[in-house]
This record gives C-alpha cells, sequence and structure tokens, in this order.
C-alpha cells in the first residue's frame, strides 16, 4: 500500500492518541535543518496510515538523530507498540487507521472539538494566527494506555513504560537478544546507545513491553521483575526506590479520536521563526512516556503545577495533560518560553471571533522550512 508523507501528517494530527503523546506540528526531522511538509486537502478522500510507515517517515515514537547508523535499522525493526487485538476481540490491523478533516460546519456539534478548543493570546504568541483544524481518525483498536510509566528527574533522567497485552512489536529476529525477564523469555532490542524494547509473553499468554532510556539492559530487567501489577495496572506505592510513578487517565474503548490544532506566525507561505502550534487531544498516556524513548532529549517542567516533558529533537515541542486532554506545544525559544505560554493557553467557544474568521489550516499556504 502506498502511504502518502502528507497523508502521514494528517493523520497523525488528528490522532495523536494512537501515538501517545505526539507531537502536533508534526515536523520531520532532517539533517539540515527542520521543514513542514505541505498538507493536502482531505477532501479527496481519508487519509491511511501504518503505525510502521509513521515510525520510519516521520520519526515520531523513535526520535532519530542524523548520523546515528544503527537507529534507522532499529526503527524498521521495531513496529512500536498497538493493541492486540480489535475492539471487537477480532485479530484486526491495530496498526492501521483513516483520519480526516472536520468540515467546520460540525464543529459545534462535536462534543469533542468543543473541550478542545483552545487559543493562546496573539499578544502572547507575538505573532497572528494562521489558521485552526479539528480532525478525527478511526482504527480497529482504541489507542494502549500504558500498564506503568516511570520516570527520574535527577540525577539524571530515566525512563521506563510498560504496555500489556500488545501485538508483537518486531517485523523481524534483527537485532533481538534473548533474555529472562519477570522469569519469562523475552526478547530485547536496541534502538539505540540509550533506548531499549523488551517484549516477553506473562503465563495466560499476553503479551507485554516495555520501553526504556536512561538505563542499561540490566537495571531495566531487575526494575521489571521488582513490579508488582493487578489488572494490567501498576500498583500505586509499588515501584522501586529513586523511581517517579506518572499518573495515568482510564484506558478507553473508543475508536474514534479528534483532534484540535492552531497555528501562529507571519503571514506568507514561506517558514518563519515565530511559527508556533498548539494541539489539543485525548489523554491517554503520560507525557513522561518520553523519557523511555530517548531520556537524553527530554526536559522535565510543570505546567500548572502539572508534569510536562519538553523535547528538543522535535524542533522544539512541550508535552503536558490536564484533565482529560493532553497539550502539545511546538515552536522556538526552548522549555522556558514554551512553558510561560503553555500557561496563558485558554479554552475558548468555537463562536470566539478568532476562530470564526481564521483560515482552515488546510487552506494556508504553506512551503515549509
Amino acid at each position: 500500500m502506498h502511504v502518502d508523507e502528507n497523508d502521514l501528517r494528517r493523520a497523525l494530527r488528528a490522532s495523536a492518541d494512537h501515538l501517545p503523546p505526539a507531537p502536533a506540528p508534526l515536523q520531520a526531522l532532517q539533517a539540515g535543518g527542520r521543514r513542514r511538509l505541505r498538507r493536502r486537502r482531505a477532501g479527496t478522500g481519508l487519509a491511511v496510515a501504518t503505525l510502521a510507515a509513521v515510525l520510519t517517515v516521520a520519526g515520531v515514537l523513535i526520535p532519530q538523530r542524523p548520523g546515528d547508523g544503527g537507529v534507522h535499522q532499529a526503527a524498521a525493526t521495531f513496529l512500536g507498540v498497538a493493541p492486540a487485538r480489535a475492539a471487537d476481540g477480532s485479530d484486526a490491523d491495530c496498526r492501521t487507521f483513516f483520519a480526516a478533516d472536520l468540515q467546520r460546519s460540525t464543529w459545534p456539534g462535536n462534543p469533542q472539538v468543543v473541550a478542545a478548543a483552545a487559543l493562546l493570546p496573539e499578544t502572547a504568541a507575538g505573532a497572528p494566527l494562521r489558521g485552526v483544524n479539528a480532525g478525527t481518525s478511526r482504527g480497529a483498536c482504541p489507542p494502549p494506555t500504558p500498564a506503568a510509566v516511570l520516570y527520574t528527574e535527577s540525577p539524571s533522567v530515566r525512563g521506563l513504560t510498560v504496555w500489556a497485552d500488545v501485538a508483537n512489536p518486531y517485523s523481524s529476529d534483527d537485532g533481538l537478544q534473548a533474555v529472562t525477564v519477570r522469569g519469562r523469555a523475552g526478547q530485547f532490542l536496541t534502538l539505540s546507545s540509550d533506548s531499549h524494547v523488551l517484549s516477553w509473553d506473562e503465563p495466560d499468554g499476553t503479551r507485554w513491553l516495555a520501553e526504556a532510556s536512561g538505563i542499561d539492559q540490566s537495571t531495566m530487567i531487575t526494575t521489571l521483575g521488582r513490579l508488582t501489577f493487578t489488572d494490567d495496572r501498576l500498583l500505586q506505592g509499588s515501584p522501586p526506590a529513586g523511581w517517579l510513578q506518572a499518573p495515568l487517565p482510564s484506558a478507553t474503548t473508543d475508536t474514534l479520536t479528534t483532534g484540535w490544532q492552531v497555528m501562529y506566525g507571519s503571514p506568507g507561505a514561506q517558514w518563519t521563526d515565530d511559527r508556533l502550534t498548539l494541539g489539543v487531544g485525548r489523554a491517554v498516556g503520560s507525557p513522561a512516556v518520553y523519557a523511555a524513548r530517548y531520556a537524553p532529549g527530554v526536559t522535565f517542567t510543570r505546567v500548572h503545577g502539572a508534569l510536562a516533558v519538553y523535547i528538543s529533537e522535535q524542533g522544539g515541542c512541550l508535552f503536558w495533560q490536564a484533565g482529560d486532554l493532553a497539550y502539545s506545544l511546538c515552536g522556538s525559544g526552548g522549555a522556558q518560553r514554551l512553558t510561560q505560554l503553555a500557561e496563558q493557553v485558554e479554552h475558548v467557544d468555537l463562536t470566539d471571533p478568532r476562530i470564526q474568521t481564521a483560515p482552515d489550516l488546510e487552506d494556508v499556504p504553506d512551503l515549509g522550512g
């Protein structure tokens, strides 16, 4: 199946829950800098994306550093986190989903769009509002929810995330190492010098998966062996000393996800450094998941007291949650600037004149940069 790269970015924007948590501007990392690809209108049909293709093309789940020769092969071997089965219990492909933009006339009648609609004051953004967008995606499976998200902020950033009842994350045996974890046979894969994936089957036949960064193989296996789970969730207070446990939202069986996106920046198609992109969607994981995927690129901070993660590798993106909503804010200026801006995000009614007069992002010329 041919997958258009622009469609992949639209699919990611509209369905961040399938890639928890995913950056809002969905920019590709390239050795020579960053660029934003033009988007095609979804009126020609639904965008179709596969998780494996997203991993390789967009570098969202596995941040890829230019010049790291082992990462790209590992990314092709690791397919990402996906549920083991569809919502109806069938063996449908949980790595495929369909995404499309929502017509503006439908926004007021969509409770998810109403709840997600948010803006930044233009005086804070320092640039005019370029456009707004809302989209949905539907897959055969609900988005996976972690069973545990552990992290440390000091003396160094470390991360360990555990997922229960998932599909086989490996496309081949390339690079896999046989290990024993929690008394079971497991398969260990190093994605880079500081990022690992470990998968094993529990006695009931369900497959589990763990991601880790900032720790070595031995520490990862030892820590996993000390964790206590009930109903596929880590018991509160059970992490070993030195680890913090991130709060997690309730799992969902809903296969439909909705996303909201707002972009600020100078008028015109040419890329300018004042671009800011705000994304809002349903929370299904924790921002701390990123620490288990590439700890050296993570900076922890707080937004209104809630845990937030800043990632410089995505061109500068901040992720946080409030209630049932997950937020991303991407742009220049570093963690301090984006954190200050994040605390000025305000939810607004769809009748707000700023939204009423803002163009649809799909209609805004954008040559990237």
